[in-house]
């Protein structure tokens, strides 16, 4: 296969880049990700806490780990906090 050089492969698809319509959707995903932080930023600032958290405090409310694996080992890792199964 033979490559072309950069400066053909932008003449081919030039075309196709409008500056204007970038710009202008690029301005509308920032308004709307800039409404979306200052709707959630109050939220955020009342669940703040300013004292630091104690690591030698009772682990309350933690979601159980979901096991995919019937491996007693895979579970026991898993258990301890070696895997992110709530994303």
């Amino acid at each position: 296969m033979k490559w072309a050089s950069g400066e053909e492969t932008m003449k081919a698809y030039l075309h196709l880049y409008d500056a204007a319509q970038h710009a202008k959707v690029q301005d509308s995903i920032h308004k709307q990700l800039h409404n979306s932080v200052n709707q959630q930023l109050p939220t955020l600032r009342r669940k703040r806490t300013d004292k630091p958290l104690d690591p030698r405090a009772p682990k309350t409310n933690l979601p159980q780990p979901v096991t995919v694996c019937s491996d007693p080992a895979y579970t026991y890792l898993i258990g301890l906090g070696g895997g992110n199964e709530s994303n």
